[in-house]
């Protein structure tokens, strides 16, 4: 019945496709379980199309159908089989995504956790090793924070977490990370031509804080310190950290509200035009 074949050909195609649809690298069950419905709809098209010229070559139709039944007949035993397999394997696969995901994430922000930076920020440093293009890290403080916990209770501080969060993330390109590192300090890490965006960046996120101004801090004015370095050839994670820390600690000590930058990306920085016209303002200073 070429009619039923080519139907059961459709059906599988789209389950194929629903299957092989955002699947992640990781979910190699899955992709499995597209490829198996591909294979049980190219049977079908193959009894759809060629059983009529090719298939019915034995002495009476009904020895022919026997035949066409019989390989049927396994051939959707062990799609079945098969597919169950995989399908199982693909849940079990999507939980321990979820799993992953979840234990990467910082849960009140929504960003990535301190874990997640140590595995990703390291990677991407060492590959600049490699002749990729420096990164940057940026570190971020909200400064009184404590104060806003103090007067306004912790749901408050919560609260100004994650708007503090969304503003800097929305401020960043789509390849550039963003992680809640501990308490209020967050770190991002900027890539590709960072050094000349740099700048900009600091600005637009310090800008955007200012503005906001959550409702549960109208009386404490809420801004951020932030601190910038870029890794060297040969330097760790630690040391790319710990020079972005020390510029952000310079920051708070010279009042808050401010962007230090790290020694050895002060002149490179200064001989950016773009960079250069975004620093004058009062609230950067080179440190």
């Amino acid at each position: 019945m070429p009619a039923a074949s080519a139907f059961v050909c459709a059906y599988a195609l789209l389950i194929a496709g629903e299957l092989g649809r955002n699947a992640r690298a990781e979910e190699r069950a899955r992709r499995f379980a597209a490829w198996l419905c591909l294979l049980h709809a190219g049977f079908f098209a193959a009894r759809a199309f060629l059983g009529p010229t090719f298939g019915l070559t034995a002495p009476s139709p009904e020895s022919a159908m026997s035949m066409w039944a019989a390989i049927i007949a396994f051939e959707t035993i062990v799609f079945s089989a098969g597919l169950s397999i995989l399908i199982a394997a693909a849940l079990r696969d999507r939980e321990a995504l979820a799993d992953r995901r979840r234990a990467l994430t910082d849960a009140l922000t929504g960003t990535g956790n301190r874990h997640a930076f140590e595995m990703q920020a390291r990677t991407l440093i060492e590959r600049s090793d490699r002749g990729e293009p420096r990164p940057m890290l940026l570190v971020m403080d909200i400064d009184r924070f404590k104060a806003v916990n103090d007067r306004r209770g912790h749901a408050a501080g919560d609260r100004l977490l994650a708007v503090v969060a969304s503003l800097a993330r929305a401020c960043l390109i789509d390849k550039e990370l963003f992680w809640r590192i501990g308490g209020d300090e967050f770190v991002a890490l900027l890539r590709g031509s960072a050094v000349v965006r740099a700048p900009l960046i600091v600005e637009a996120i310090r800008s955007e804080v200012k503005r906001a101004q959550p409702r549960d801090c109208d009386d404490i004015s809420v801004a951020v310190t932030i601190g910038l370095a870029s890794a060297r050839a040969g330097q760790s994670l630690a040391e790319v950290l710990a020079e972005a820390d020390a510029a952000l600690y310079a920051g708070k000590n010279r009042g808050r509200d401010c962007a230090v930058i790290a020694g050895p990306l002060r002149a490179e920085i200064a001989t950016i035009a773009v960079g250069a016209a975004a620093y004058d303002c009062a609230a950067v200073v080179n440190g």
